[in-house]
């Protein structure tokens, strides 16, 4: 038996997909489950991209659905994303996340607030090397994009598959990004110097209003420095940055250099809040007294908040007091 760690996230129920039902990895969770939760389907997609579903009261209880991934297994990741100029990429072995950020985008790009796991992982290895191989060079994958890198771990143990593979591979970087102090998975490993932990930081105040279920902004910074005393290389992303809030940003910069070396530091990176008209659309109707949304404005093809571009400026200045300017990435939109 592998009993869920004490505090995991209640499903409501437990999908498995008939393609995955004898895979190991499912035998794994579904002893984690008791039986009588746990329904055969025969693809994820019935329920998952069903219609007409409410994701703000899936939100409150999703349900688990263990797959497999068919196809697309990486995607060239946005220039709005991107770290430095290597190749880069982004996969997503879970899709939805169990925090309630009041600006994730994926409230409007899902019908479902249902968690996917796609047991797969060797497909997706695959793909990943045959990328490498492809542009004979190194690569930088993202796995935090569609879902929080630590936050569903202590349930699904992803990086099992994930840690020895990036370990064999000295011709690619691997970044989770996560809002979870949840790090214990991590600190039962020896660091690996192409692995990335990216912690995004927001000031308490506004962590407390819109990154609901997320840990706290102190519980993040001491995870850092936990992570930082075990050797594990950091990300710092301050993104998205929410403007008017200029003096709580230049504390909390210093606050988290204080506390941090810069040669634990892979990179920085900050970014604005924009979402696209459709993804907005959807979160508005699941969503209609969410106040951040209500300051959202329009630019060409997606929505944004006002004065962004002052912001980015002031929180630059503020970092670049401290850091090089070779760690920070600025993203404009």
């Amino acid at each position: 038996m592998h009993p869920l760690p004490k505090g995991s996230l209640l499903m409501r129920a437990i999908y498995v997909e008939d393609a995955v039902k004898n895979h190991p990895k499912t035998a794994f969770l579904c002893q984690r489950f008791s039986k009588k939760d746990i329904i055969p389907i025969r693809s994820y997609s019935q329920l998952f991209n069903r219609k007409r579903q409410s994701f703000r009261l899936q939100k409150q209880n999703p349900a688990l659905i263990i797959a497999k991934k068919h196809a697309s297994f990486l995607l060239p990741t946005s220039p709005d994303c991107m770290i430095g100029n290597l190749p880069q990429y982004t996969f997503s072995c879970v899709l939805n996340c169990p925090f309630s950020c009041s600006y994730c985008f994926l409230r409007g790009r899902y019908h479902s607030a249902d968690i996917v796991y796609f047991v797969n992982a060797d497909d997706f290895q695959n793909a990943i090397a045959k990328k490498i191989q492809e542009h004979n060079a190194r690569c930088l994958f993202f796995s935090g994009f569609d879902s929080d890198s630590l936050a569903m771990e202590p349930i699904l143990n992803v990086l099992d598959d994930f840690w020895p593979f990036f370990a064999a591979r000295q011709d690619a970087d691997f970044e989770l990004r996560t809002k979870s102090s949840a790090i214990a998975p991590l600190l039962k490993r020896d660091p690996l110097h192409n692995v990335i932990v990216a912690m995004t930081l927001t000031p308490s105040s506004l962590a407390s209003l819109w990154e609901k279920g997320a840990a706290s902004t102190e519980k993040r910074l001491k995870a850092l420095e936990t992570l930082e005393q075990h050797g594990f290389s950091l990300g710092i992303r301050f993104d998205p940055i929410f403007p008017g809030y200029e003096k709580a940003y230049e504390d909390l910069v210093y606050a988290t250099f204080s506390r941090l070396h810069l040669e634990s530091i892979h990179s920085v990176t900050l970014g604005p809040m924009h979402l696209s008209k459709a993804g907005y659309k959807r979160m508005v109707s699941q969503f209609p007294d969410d106040r951040l949304l209500a300051r959202l404005q329009e630019t060409d093809q997606t929505l944004s908040l006002p004065e962004k571009e002052a912001s980015l400026l002031s929180l630059k200045n503020s970092l670049l007091k401290i850091i090089p300017q070779t760690l920070l990435t600025v993203h404009t939109r």
